[in-house]
């Protein structure tokens, strides 16, 4: 959370649902180390803390998040708490290929 707050800022709502691009870009990126493991490739699976692409990540979030109070945002966080962060089923393929226990 602390590393988000720094990055993007704005309200309690806009943090969370921050929070879960975050995790959703943390998942594909995980994929793809474990895909590179799988292919034989040399990788280092670890921590992503000080290693997101924070450009990437916030070109992701719909510009009218932006800037939402968290009234505003209420309606947005519960549909992107629907569609989930994709982290379990990363976790399961790292797990198909032997990336992690």
């Amino acid at each position: 959370m602390k590393e988000v707050k720094a990055q993007v800022g704005g309200s309690s709502g806009f943090i969370n649902i921050v929070s879960l691009y975050v995790a959703r870009w943390d998942a594909q990126k995980a994929r793809q180390l474990c895909s590179a493991y799988a292919a034989g490739e040399p990788v280092t699976i670890s921590c992503l803390d000080g290693q997101r692409d924070w450009s990437a990540i916030k070109a992701s979030i719909p510009p009218d998040y932006f800037g939402g109070s968290n009234q505003q945002l209420a309606d947005a966080y519960t549909a992107e708490v629907a569609k989930g962060t994709g982290h379990l089923e990363a976790l399961q393929y790292c797990r198909g290929v032997g990336a992690v226990k």
